[in-house]
This record gives structure tokens, sequence and C-alpha cells, in this order.
């Protein structure tokens, strides 16, 4: 398991990739994304092949595609603007047969759900933390409040993307 969107802070900026889960098992790595067109993706580490299945079941694998590469892909804002970037014309590829994509994307809502129980749970629980700790208190700690934003924007961002798909 990974996560929903993973932010990387370089230099103040703030990247999204659309990564929402990350299975990583011997020499394969297994992602979801939440792309508009690109719905998961395989990346053997032994064979550094990639293959590409598409929201229509389309099928790519594109061979020998170096670490770098595939981690640029992986870690994108739009996985569909890095393939045709760094990949679609750099590497030979094949298409495969035509899949049927009912159970990833299954895999998906499911795994959103989780994430959006999981989120709203936090957020309860920060609060109630919180109401606790002040009943007899006349301040309040700015960490706090800030750990409440926290959890109301992962609420927030998970029902978004929710809403999105």
């Amino acid at each position: 398991m990974y996560l929903i969107k993973h932010i990387i802070n370089n230099n103040n900026q703030k990247f999204k990739t659309m990564l929402i889960k990350r299975n990583e098992k011997g020499t394969k790595v297994d992602v979801l994304y939440n792309s508009s067109n690109i719905l998961a993706s395989s990346w053997d580490k032994s064979t550094n092949d990639l293959t590409v299945t598409f929201k229509r079941g389309d099928q790519y694998v594109y061979h020998g595609v170096r670490p770098t590469d595939y981690t640029r892909f992986e870690l994108a804002e739009s996985q569909g603007l890095e393939l045709n970037k760094r990949i679609k014309n750099a590497y030979n590829y094949e298409k495969l047969n035509q899949v049927d994509t009912a159970d990833l994307v299954k895999e998906i809502y499911e795994y959103r759900a989780e994430e959006m129980s999981k989120a709203e749970k936090n957020l309860i629980s920060g609060m109630k933390a919180f109401i606790a700790s002040h009943e007899n208190k006349d301040s309040i700690d700015l960490k706090e409040i800030e750990n409440i934003e926290f959890f109301i924007a992962k609420v927030k961002e998970t029902r978004e993307d929710a809403i999105n798909e």
C-alpha cells in the first residue's frame, strides 16, 4: 500500500503525482493511477519491461525502460504526458491483447473508500483529542490546530478524488 497522492516538496514547490496505490513484490512494481487515460502500470525490474494499461483496456509493453525513466513516469503529475515525452518514442513496444479493467476499477474504488474512511476516522479522533485536551485550558497550541487542518485537508482531498473519478 502506498498513498492516494504523493507530495514531494522541492524548493518550496509541490509536485503531485497521480499515484493511488503502489505494490512492490520481488522484481515487480504494480501501480494504480488517478489518470484521465492510464489506469495502471507494471514494471519488471529484472527485464525493465513496462506494461501500461489504459482505461479502455488497451495494453502496451515497452521494453528495456531505464529505471530513471520509469521513476519519472510513476511519479509524474501526468502519466500520459510522461509516457509520450520519455517512453513512447524512445523504447520498442508492442500492443498486447485487450484486457477487462473491471477488477482494476473495483480495486481503485475499494482502496479510495478505505482511504476516505481512514481520513474521516483520523479527523474525528483528532478533534476529540483536541476537545478533551482543552476542556480545562484557556489556550490553544498551534501544532494541534495544524494537525486538525491536515486531517481536514486529507478528507477533502480524498472526497475530491472520489468525485473527480
